[in-house]
């Protein structure tokens, strides 16, 4: 699960990060997107989205499929605590 925000602070439109750590912008353009990952035998896993609840707003499919095809995967792996893992193992 995870928070987006449409913003002109990030050169991409959005930023995102946990539900709990999201700031409390009254009128923002934001919603709480839940998704999870399916493992293929071969080739990287494939992202399900499972909700999107919040605000409707212009472009937020966009922001939808920008998260998923550039964001996601590594979002997950930070939030499981893999990307510590990752980089220990790039440091070997």
């Amino acid at each position: 699960m995870v928070y987006i925000e449409k913003t002109k602070v990030k050169t991409e439109g959005f930023r995102f990060m946990k539900p709990e750590l999201a700031p409390d912008v009254p009128g923002a353009e934001s919603f709480i997107l839940t998704f999870y990952f399916k493992k293929k035998e071969k080739g990287n896993p494939v992202i399900s989205i499972v909700s999107v609840e919040g605000k409707e707003f212009y472009g937020r499919l966009e922001i939808v499929d920008k998260f998923r095809k550039n964001h996601a995967l590594s979002y997950a792996c930070t939030i499981d605590g893999l990307d510590e893992i990752i980089r220990e193992d790039n440091d070997d």
